[in-house]
């Protein structure tokens, strides 16, 4: 009795070391999902921080090289101012020394005075239509800009909306709200034993999936059969009408040469040549049986039947004419035509060969089973010594003490889990950190470089003012120097010196004109790079939109079948909460449970493989989730990329556009 109590207290103990090892077991697969999922979302804000630095960096090189730019620009401006300065200071002083040479009295100096003052006004005209023309480049540069600021506010709207918002909420508001916490929580939990029971469900569904497919594939297999039965048949059906018409046409043919002989018979016992005359008959009847063979068809291939002796077939009455009449070539197989139900019969009998066959392994199996049990029945029921017992209790022993080393183990693995998955959440948080700082550092440089741009726009522009001023400069210094080297060498001729002003005038003219359809022609450019860019506005739009209806599809389909999923679970929970749980009591006897020892330890055995298959099952399914969000991360990536690919095609296009203007803005300049 003692050793009785002991095996029994020695189970329990084994028993609640397996329950808590596996207890510890459910909690570590729980703790590595958790610290998976951390891991993976702490890559995600990694692989994030990396696009921001990289986007960081670019945008510095750009400021850099704006900042490059912009020096230049101030530079040549300063560089023009002077130049323009100097020849303000010569053009003054041409204008001052002609002056005499207007003052000599003549009838003529007052009509090229008219003429000049009535070309003056040209040149005014023509100044203001300049004027107005680049004012209208200057307001579609304007309008240019905004176009490009609402194509990057697009961009950045959408890269906004596409990276996850980051609330952070002070101290009070999160007083307030702790009991969001508790909430929470509470659905944590319940949402993780409806995944436990979910990952139940799937099992199953995927085995009833399994055997649905076995079902369909053993019907294709007996619809197959059925289909070649059938056709069998049929050409039974066929051999069979064959034979029956062959056997009409043997049996007319056996009754006629029946009637020949015997009328060859009685001709030759009184016909004197009545040998010849049979023998005639003899040929007669070669020639017939060869023409009915030729309207035998002969049978190619027929399937092998065989029937038992005491049947009664229409091969009995086609076997007496072939021995009594027929002596011919004619090849024809041996077997026996079938009727209907000669062929029910045989498909009965494979069937009940087939069912006596699975019989018999079934009772195979039932005896190697019984076999088996009864040996380890004997084996069990075997009377055990003292030294025996003892030799069991110290196994015994070390089990518990290995079960025991392995409860402290799992513990110290749990421990270590729990720390990773803290450390990682520190990390993560450092992670984010980094990223909004690198967002704020990603504002300040678009700040910086918005008015490095606007700072070179407004150079530029002050630039192309100097430059149009110098080119007026240098025309009116070239027409007064020509004026007074024609003054030099005409003598004072009054006719020399209106032909100087008219040529210098037309120069002058044609200059202005030049200039105009010049400034035409970049305000053409730039109407045509406003239309493009407003196109381009469009189909960023238009693929926004687009990706916002995805995106909220894609969410709106998410969220329905976990909606959909989880009113399921908690009909499933509701229904299993009003089902009473009614234990099952067995009455053993001392005698029996003295020789079920040793189902203990298969139930036990088989309760440990479960429970490895559900945890197993748990992770798979959390591996499943994590694989779901990287998916739809990836997803998200994919479409910020192409809206990148496009932003970048823009301003590719947009740099190569202000290089071809700096271009022709230095040819101009050196022409």
């Amino acid at each position: 009795m003692d050793n009785e109590k002991l095996n029994v207290s020695l189970l329990d103990q084994k028993k609640i070391l397996e329950e808590e090892i596996a207890k510890l077991r459910k909690d570590l697969s729980c703790v590595r999902s958790a610290l998976e999922l951390c891991e993976s979302e702490k890559s995600i804000s990694l692989g994030r921080v990396k696009v921001a630095t990289s986007d960081l960096s670019e945008m510095k090189e750009m400021v850099k090289s704006k900042a490059e730019l912009l020096k230049s620009t101030k530079e040549d401006l300063e560089e023009l101012q002077g130049e323009k300065a100097l020849l303000s200071s010569e053009l003054n002083a041409l204008k001052v020394g002609p002056i005499g040479n207007i003052q000599r009295g003549n009838s003529l100096f007052a009509e090229v005075d008219d003429k000049r003052l009535q070309v003056t006004e040209k040149l005014e005209s023509m100044k203001n239509k300049y004027t107005q023309s680049k004012k209208k480049l200057a307001l579609k540069d304007v309008e240019n800009e905004k176009l490009k600021d609402l194509v990057s506010l697009a961009n950045s709207l959408k890269l906004r909306q596409e990276s996850p918002q980051i609330i952070t909420v002070s101290d009070k508001d999160l007083t307030q709200l702790q009991w969001i916490h508790a909430v929470v929580n509470s659905a944590r939990d319940e949402a993780n034993k409806l995944r436990a029971e979910l990952d139940e469900k799937s099992t199953q569904s995927l085995s009833d999936a399994n055997q649905l497919c076995v079902i369909q594939q053993d019907l294709r297999k007996l619809k197959a059969r059925s289909m070649k039965d059938k056709a069998l048949i049929n050409e039974l059906k066929m051999q069979m009408e064959s034979f029956k018409s062959s056997q009409i046409i043997i049996e007319e043919s056996s009754e006629k040469d029946k009637d020949g002989v015997e009328a060859i018979k009685e001709n030759s016992q009184h016909h004197p040549k009545g040998i010849r005359f049979a023998d005639d008959v003899k040929k007669e009847d070669t020639d017939t049986r060869k023409k009915c063979s030729k309207r035998i068809p002969k049978p190619q291939s027929y399937p092998k039947i065989f029937i038992s002796s005491n049947s009664s077939t229409p091969l009995q009455v086609i076997q007496e004419p072939k021995e009594n009449i027929i002596d011919r070539d004619m090849e024809v197989d041996q077997e026996d035509p079938l009727t209907n139900q000669d062929l029910q019969n045989i498909y009965e009998m494979n069937k009940i060969d087939a069912l006596q066959k699975t019989v018999e392994e079934d009772r195979k199996h039932a005896k190697q089973k019984i076999l088996q049990l009864q040996s380890t029945i004997e084996t069990f029921s075997v009377p055990v010594s003292e030294e025996n017992y003892k030799a069991e209790f110290d196994a015994a022993n070390d089990e518990l003490s290995l079960l025991i080393t392995e409860v402290a183990d799992l513990k110290e693995m749990l421990a270590d889990a729990n720390s990773a998955v803290e450390r990682s959440k520190s990390e993560k948080l450092v992670v984010l950190e980094q990223l909004k700082e690198l967002d704020n550092e990603l504002s300040e440089t678009k700040d910086i470089l918005k008015s490095q741009n606007e700072m070179i726009q407004s150079t530029k522009e002050a630039l192309q003012d100097l430059e149009v001023e110098k080119a007026f400069i240098l025309n009116e210094i070239s027409t007064l120097k020509a004026g007074c080297v024609n003054d030099v060498n005409g003598v004072n001729s009054l006719f020399a010196e209106v032909n100087v002003k008219r040529q210098s005038v037309t120069d002058k003219l044609e200059a202005i004109c030049n200039k105009y359809s010049e400034v035409k022609k970049k305000l053409t450019e730039k109407e045509t790079e406003n239309e493009k860019l407003k196109a381009e506005n469009a189909c960023l739009l238009r693929t926004k939109q687009e990706d916002d209806k995805i995106n909220e599809m894609q969410l709106g389909k998410l969220l329905d079948s976990y909606q959909t999923r989880i009113d399921e679970l908690t009909k499933l929970v509701h229904s299993l909460e009003l089902r009473p749980e009614i234990p099952q009591v067995i009455t053993v006897s001392d005698d029996d449970l003295s020789q079920l020892h040793w189902i203990d330890a298969v139930v036990e055995n088989s309760r440990a493989e479960a429970r490895k298959l559900r945890t197993e099952l748990q992770e798979k399914s959390a591996k499943r989730l994590v694989e779901t969000d990287q998916l739809f991360l990836l997803q998200l990536e994919l479409r910020n990329r192409k809206t990148q690919k496009i932003r970048d095609v823009a301003l590719i296009e947009e740099l190569t556009r202000e290089l071809e203007s700096m271009n022709s803005t230095k040819k101009a300049l050196a022409k």
